[in-house]
Parts: C-alpha cells; sequence; structure tokens
C-alpha cells in the first residue's frame, strides 16, 4: 500500500485520490494467520441468498472493524471510527479469501488472478459506518466455500462467528497514548 501511495503522490495525486487505491492494495496482504474460530451464538446473524455473477451467494453480515486500539506489524495503532469511515466504498467488491495467500513464504495481493483462482470465497459489498463499526456484507459462493474451506462454511451455515482480518493503509500520527484502557503507539 504504501508503495501504491507514495507512486501516486509522485505522479501528482493528492491524499483524496490516492489513499482508495492504496487502501484497496493492502486489502489483499496482511500477515499469515490460522483459521480463527469463534465458537457462541451470534446475535441478529441472518444469511440471505442472493444471486451474483449468476451463482447462488450467502450473504453474511460482517464487522469489518471496530474502533480502537488493534495490533498488526505496526505494533498497536489506534483506529479511529472517523479515519475507519472516511472511505467506506471502496472496501466494495475487494476479495474475500480464507487465510492470507502467500507465495515463497511472503504474503501476496489477493487480487492477483492465480490467487483469486486458488483463494478466492467471495466478495466485499454495501460497507457502511455503523457508529463506531465498519460493517459490510460478505457475498460467499458456497461451491468455493466448500472448496477452500469446509471448516468455515460448516461454521458459517451454523451461524457461529469467524473472525475476519482486513489489510489496513494508515497514515500514522507517531503520538501514544491509552484508549478505553489499552496502550498504543501511532
Amino acid at each position: 500500500a504504501n508503495s501504491v501511495m507514495k507512486k501516486c503522490m509522485d505522479d501528482g495525486g493528492d491524499d483524496a485520490s490516492c489513499a482508495p487505491g492504496a487502501i484497496r492494495q493492502a486489502n489483499g496482504v496482511v500477515a499469515a494467520h490460522e483459521l480463527s474460530v469463534h465458537y457462541g451464538e451470534a446475535k441478529n446473524y441472518t444469511i440471505r441468498e442472493e444471486l451474483l455473477d449468476g451463482r447462488t451467494h450467502w450473504v453474511v453480515p460482517t464487522v469489518m472493524m471496530v474502533q480502537g486500539v488493534h495490533r498488526g506489524s505496526h505494533g498497536p495503532i489506534l483506529h479511529l471510527a472517523d479515519e475507519l469511515g472516511r472511505f467506506p466504498g471502496i472496501w466494495d467488491g475487494i476479495p474475500i479469501v480464507i487465510n492470507h495467500p502467500a507465495e515463497d513464504g511472503q504474503n501476496v495481493s489477493a487480487n492477483q488472478p492465480h490467487i483469486l483462482d486458488e483463494y478466492l470465497v467471495g466478495r466485499v459489498f454495501n460497507t457502511m459506518m455503523d457508529g463506531r463499526k465498519l460493517r459490510a456484507e460478505a457475498w460467499l459462493d458456497p461451491e468455493a466455500l466448500k472448496r477452500v474451506s469446509p471448516e468455515a462454511m460448516e461454521h458459517i451455515r451454523a451461524g457461529k462467528p469467524l473472525d475476519v482480518s482486513v489489510g489496513v493503509f494508515t497514515d500514522e500520527d507517531m503520538q501514544s497514548g491509552e484508549h478505553e484502557g489499552e496502550h498504543y503507539e501511532a
């Protein structure tokens, strides 16, 4: 994301025009994790079926991120709702994959044809801010989900929540502090 942002800025762009492309790039490149499953009841969790590209998809409500301190590759960073909600529509159409694609031990963007062919299970749509939460709908292809992760498919079918991970481009203010009892470095 940083290189996309820098190239755009070097080519005469500004923050408003460059940030969406940088965020799209960051969405596909994130640290590797195993499937994280949480057992328990989800309230007001309903799945509906819709057609996309001529195939039935499960539309699952998703909380992608919540205002607060999140720990990632840059350490604990405070993400405020105002920033999360700055460009919610740029998330629409972003690929959904299970785990994080990697090649030769390096994380790679999910937005590449050969990666999409192997890992894609759906796309993000209808992204919006809801108070302190960045919400969206995960449009999941059940056939792809079954092929890539039968475990995730069964949890979704049962209405059990799963953790999601988003790649986030950050323009950090190096200012430490505490937010709701949690320390942050930027």
